[in-house]
């Protein structure tokens, strides 16, 4: 874990360094990713709530709540169907493809 972690640092780094490309700069990009899951009056947070057998039952909906980055700092969320694959992972560009 230790070696994937210095792995990204360099690679982050040398991308600063390099100072990287107008279009990157510009790019919205996933900072978060959060499972919801709405049923029987009640909501759950967290991946597990997509596998819990006592909610398939109760659950009327399931997505996955995205918070994106703007360029200029600043975030706001959106919410992605459950159903989407791939799932939505943090550092991904917004739209998502």
């Amino acid at each position: 874990m230790k070696i994937l972690s210095l792995v990204l640092t360099a690679v982050m780094f040398s991308a600063v360094a390099c100072g990287g490309s107008d279009s990157s700069s510009n790019a919205e990009v996933v900072t978060d990713v959060v499972a919801e899951c709405l049923g029987g009056g009640m909501v759950k947070t967290g991946a597990p709530c997509f596998k819990d057998d006592q909610m398939q039952f109760l659950l009327r909906e399931a997505y996955w709540k995205v918070t994106i980055q703007k360029p200029d700092g600043t975030t706001y969320t959106r919410e992605v169907p459950a159903s989407r694959k791939p799932i939505p992972q943090i550092g991904d560009p917004w739209p998502l493809p």
